[in-house]
C-alpha cells in the first residue's frame, strides 16, 4: 500500500504512474474493449435473432450500466483535470513572461471553446 502522505514530490509520483499506464499501453486496451462491446452489442442486438425483443433489451440494458455509470464517472474528472493540467503547466514555467504569454492563450482558448460550447447548445436546442 502506497502512503501518499510519505511522497516527496507528488507530481513526479502522479508523472511516474501516468507513464507507466501509456508503457503499458492502456489506449490499446480500451480501443479493443470499445470494439468489442460493439460486437457484442451487435451480436445480442434484436436484430439478430438470437434472443427475443424483451429479452435483448433487458440484457443491453444490464450491459450498458456500467458503460453508461462510466461515462458519468469520466464526465466528473475530466473538468478538475484539465484544471490541474493548465495550472500545472502554468507553474512549470520559470519566468514570468512565458507565464504570461501562456496565461493569455489559455484564456483566450477557454473563452473561444466556451463560445462555441454555448453556440452548440443553445443551436441544438429543440
Amino acid at each position: 500500500m502506497i502512503n501518499y502522505l510519505n511522497i516527496d514530490n507528488p507530481l513526479n509520483y502522479l508523472s511516474g504512474h501516468l507513464t507507466r499506464l501509456v508503457k503499458g499501453r492502456l489506449w490499446l486496451k480500451v480501443l479493443i474493449g470499445m470494439f468489442l462491446g460493439i460486437a457484442v452489442g451487435m451480436l445480442i442486438g434484436p436484430t439478430t435473432g438470437w434472443f427475443g425483443t424483451k429479452t435483448a433489451t433487458t440484457i443491453g440494458n444490464w450491459l450498458a450500466f456500467p458503460g453508461q455509470l462510466f461515462l458519468t464517472l469520466i464526465q466528473m474528472i475530466v473538468i478538475p483535470l484539465i484544471f490541474a493540467s493548465v495550472v500545472r503547466g502554468l507553474t512549470a514555467s520559470e519566468s514570468f513572461e512565458q507565464l504570461r504569454k501562456m496565461g493569455m492563450g489559455v484564456v483566450i482558448y477557454f473563452i473561444v471553446t466556451t463560445t462555441i460550447a454555448i453556440i452548440i447548445g443553445l443551436v441544438s436546442q429543440p
